[in-house]
């Protein structure tokens, strides 16, 4: 069973629900950023792209801030509270959406976080409705949640229904799916014009990246080409021109472009290198169920054929170096692997159209594809066959 790529952002309900639980990887890194002083406003110079100053009740003090990255899909940063104030910072590529929680996500908020100084005034502790301040992109962002939270609501409210209906279908479960159905088009379709009136706002070409897979490859290419050029240029805009004009895929009989990216080390690999030997382009991921499992196979052709040239040149999307050192580790993984560490949405990803992992391709001595999604015994058979 492949696990099917959710692009960009996580499912925001499963993220919720998932923290909640503590079901995900809170690999947090702490920031320590109180010591004998106390900070008033965010008018002081922003040192790196983004700063987050909080104000909160002194009763507080001691107790963690935390803050989620919805494209890590992990708690990133956390600050303690100290004289009834908080601090974040650090460095962006593009626009990215966070949430600020406290300890046991109940009070959480979404922040848009950019190149920008913000406040934030928490009072009693409900972070849902804090005050933000300092920031064009989370006005923004504001309103897009404005827009669409009476239409997630309904929806949310159809999908309890039929959540907890056990019942066999009848002709009310139904109605209730199509309902769902008919609502989740409605919600796409208020994506798209929000997008397309709103195209000059600093956050469109983050949501349009992010809805780009709901939207289709047509629509999505409407709204990109109808932007400014300041919208087509800056970071998440020429993550849709890689997307839209620049990507490939990849068949049986075409010859793989070169990749060259570092392994876990630091030294540079690239597939040329594998040239005159057969080997398995293999794209995968460290959280990924489905790879873990594969990764037994692989490391079962490995060592059958690697005497005979038989090569893996494995490519992790991922974005935790500590997360990949742990799986190679634990897999025993000893053939090539390399990552540029940019995740799902990084240009290797964008490049080579991945939608789902583990994604592979089987590649002749000449570079050319000869077969793909080639798995388990399949892998196994093919490989007896070139070898025998």
């Amino acid at each position: 069973m492949k696990d099917v790529i959710n692009f960009c952002c996580l499912n925001e309900r499963d993220i919720l629900t998932a923290l909640k639980m503590k079901k995900v990887n809170l690999y947090v890194i702490a920031v320590y950023l109180f010591g004998s002083f106390v900070l008033s406003s965010c008018k002081t110079e922003v040192r790196n792209d983004f700063e987050l100053i909080g104000n909160i009740s002194e009763t507080l003090d001691g107790e963690e801030i935390f803050l989620f990255d919805t494209h890590k899909g992990r708690d990133v940063q956390k600050s303690i509270i100290k004289a009834g104030q908080f601090r974040f910072y650090g460095e962006l590529e593009g626009i990215r959406k966070f949430y600020i929680h406290d300890a046991t996500f109940r009070s959480f908020k979404t922040l848009w976080l950019g190149n920008d100084c913000l406040e934030m005034d928490v009072t009693n502790h409900d972070f849902q409705n804090a005050k933000v301040s300092g920031s064009q992109s989370q006005k923004e962002g504001e309103i897009w949640e404005r827009s669409l939270k009476k239409i997630i609501v309904q929806l949310d409210s159809l999908r309890s229904i039929d959540n907890n209906n056990n019942s066999e279908l009848d002709s009310s479960d139904l109605k209730i799916k199509e309902k769902i159905k008919n609502k989740e088009q409605e919600l796409t379709q208020m994506k798209f014009n929000f997008i397309s009136l709103n195209s000059e706002f600093r956050i469109a070409s983050y949501l349009l990246f992010s809805e780009r897979d709901i939207f289709g490859i047509e629509k999505t290419k409407a709204l990109y080409n109808s932007f400014k050029h300041s919208s087509k240029t800056n970071y998440w805009g020429e993550k849709l021109d890689l997307y839209l004009n620049r990507s490939i895929r990849l068949s049986i009989g075409d010859t793989v472009p070169e990749i060259n990216l570092p392994n876990i080390h630091g030294k540079m690999i690239s597939t040329k290198s594998l040239l005159g030997n057969y080997f398995l382009l293999e794209f995968w991921e460290t959280g990924c169920k489905s790879c873990s499992e594969e990764n037994k196979v692989l490391r079962d052709a490995f060592g059958r054929f690697k005497d005979k040239g038989f090569q893996i040149y494995g490519v992790n999307l991922g974005h935790e170096k500590s997360n990949w050192q742990e799986v190679l580790t634990r897999d025993t993984v000893n053939w090539i692997t390399v990552s540029d560490l940019q995740g799902l949405n990084g240009d290797i990803s964008l490049k080579y159209s991945i939608e789902y992992l583990p994604t592979n391709y089987l590649i002749n001595p000449d570079g050319v594809i000869i077969t793909k999604d080639i798995y388990k015994e399949e892998l196994i058979s093919t490989l007896n066959g070139i070898y025998q």
